[in-house]
């Protein structure tokens, strides 16, 4: 815990933090960095529009990533 700790000990009110996992959406990184104030995002976002990308580059169509969102969301929480 001694790197995490240091890591920690960098974070300030005025810094995004980012986490690249989505399940669990909360990890215990980004809930440290909010505790610290921090503004946070989790993977789910770079998951979901990676797949949206994906679907215009097959389908020439960009979904909706705010339903996407929610229907990843729902799948996450029935795991």
């Amino acid at each position: 815990d001694g790197i995490r700790d240091f890591l920690l000990s960098l974070v300030g009110s005025e810094m995004c933090i980012r986490d690249s996992v989505y399940h669990p959406l909360r990890t215990a990184w980004l809930r440290a960095a909010d505790d610290l104030g921090a503004r946070t995002v989790d993977g789910l976002g770079m998951l979901i529009h990676q797949a949206a990308l994906q679907q215009e580059t097959w389908l020439g169509e960009r979904p909706d990533t705010a339903a996407m969102r929610v229907a990843a969301e729902a799948a996450l929480t029935d795991r």
